[in-house]
């Protein structure tokens, strides 16, 4: 979220800003912008036991791809864990409201997790809205 809310989700996501040659005159505008970006990466948002395996990183694009290849390779054990508490969870002496929202917590948390593939046949409006 603060990258797209700060409009630099571009130097983290599949690489849509691209690095410039040396010699093309955004070249420092962009080079200031992806250490900026690195920065709040190793030093805001991560663990320092993380950020030493990262430290020398010069693209925030390569530092994002290998956090996720390193730390989320599967989310199958999350799934099934959410999935099983979602189908065991009772309400016991909580309120509805209680009750819901964490009903509702462990929802959002699964469909992050295991999110609804589009399609271009026009049949997902109807599979999403069921879901």
């Amino acid at each position: 979220m603060a990258f797209s809310v700060k409009n630099k989700l571009g130097f983290v996501d599949d690489n849509t800003l691209t690095k410039p040659d040396t010699t093309d005159p955004t070249y420092v505008v962009w080079n200031h912008v992806n250490n900026m970006v690195l920065s709040w990466l190793l030093l805001k948002s991560m663990h320092y036991d993380l950020a030493a395996s990262i430290l020398y990183a010069e693209l925030a694009t390569a530092v994002w791809k290998d956090l996720h290849d390193h730390l989320s390779p599967s989310n199958g054990l999350r799934i099934f864990l959410l999935e099983r508490t979602v189908a065991t969870l009772q309400q016991h002496n909580d309120s509805i409201a209680t009750y819901y929202n964490a009903l509702k917590s462990y929802w959002d948390e699964l469909a992050t997790c295991n999110p609804i593939l589009s399609c271009t046949c026009g049949k997902y409006r109807t599979f999403s809205t069921h879901y």
